[in-house]
């Protein structure tokens, strides 16, 4: 194994080598072009908003609508996560936010959000991921906004 790089690289290095070392990589490159898929057979091409059954963002579309239909606007979703298990203090804080987003205070797109602060802690408790650390507030928006109206709304939440 020691000799066999050495005497590669003097291969390679020498005029011929470099001929055959060159012949090779565009033996290589016509074959692999020949024998390649086109990328017709494998590119998708569609607008914005353009959706294919088999992508993961028609995954998600389709687990959103089931999960959480609306006729009013678009779903949001905020995700609150620590490494560790959420604590009372922090708990308290989401109610706090959950108790704002159901306000006249809150942004004026924002038509409804999850009651969170008014639900007993053991249906609160069923919103949690199972170790805790994670919940999700659903957040209803009005329908039909462009994407910096919904930018600038989840920069005030």
């Amino acid at each position: 194994m020691n000799r066999f790089f050495p005497k590669l690289a003097r291969l390679v290095s020498s005029s011929k080598g470099a001929k055959v070392v060159l012949i090779s990589w565009l033996a290589a490159i016509i074959l692999l072009s020949a024998l390649a898929p086109s990328s017709k057979e494998v590119a998708k091409s569609g607008g914005e908003g353009s959706i294919h059954e088999n992508t993961l963002s028609a995954a998600a579309q389709q687990i959103l609508k089931e999960d959480y239909p609306s006729q009013d606007g678009l779903t949001a979703l905020l995700v609150f996560h620590g490494q560790n298990a959420i604590t009372d203090s922090e708990r308290r804080n989401i109610e706090k936010i959950s108790e704002w987003l159901s306000s006249d205070q809150k942004p004026p797109l924002v038509t409804r959000a999850v009651p969170f602060h008014q639900l007993p802690k053991p249906q609160q408790d069923t919103l949690f991921s199972e170790d805790h650390t994670t919940l999700l507030l659903t957040v209803l928006l009005q329908k039909d906004l462009e994407s910096g109206q919904v930018y600038d709304t989840l920069e005030q939440i």
